[in-house]
């Protein structure tokens, strides 16, 4: 499904669930979140858990899910046209390993004009 939201918009702020199925892992164990958006022109924007931008919470009744909110910023919304989103849970190791979700497809959200 592909949210809509105006150009210059922050609100709501962008929710996402990943996980969920019997191929993701107890998913507190990650110790870093990140998710990246690729504006329409491009230019890809990184933001980070911890203290980057996202905050994750894991469901404490199915810790194979997990939501992400992402408030929006300017560079969220300041581009009319499609953004595409990921999100990776970064795995202890070294290097860090990650495990990206959707694992099929992108995360999308349409940024349309605004009239004034």
């Amino acid at each position: 499904m592909t949210r809509t939201i105006k150009r210059g918009d922050l609100e709501p702020p962008l929710r996402i669930v990943v996980g969920g199925d019997e191929e993701t892992a107890d998913l507190s164990g990650a110790s870093e979140w990140r998710l990246h958006i690729r504006k329409p022109g491009g230019t890809v924007l990184t933001y980070t858990s911890p203290g980057g931008g996202i905050t994750v919470t894991v469901d404490p009744a199915d810790p194979s899910k997990a939501t992400i909110v992402h408030p929006l910023q300017a560079a969220d919304t300041d581009e009319v046209g499609r953004y595409r989103g990921e999100v990776e849970a970064m795995w202890p190791g070294s290097p860090l390993r990650p495990q990206t979700f959707p694992n099929s497809g992108t995360i999308r959200y349409e940024v349309e004009a605004d009239l004034a």
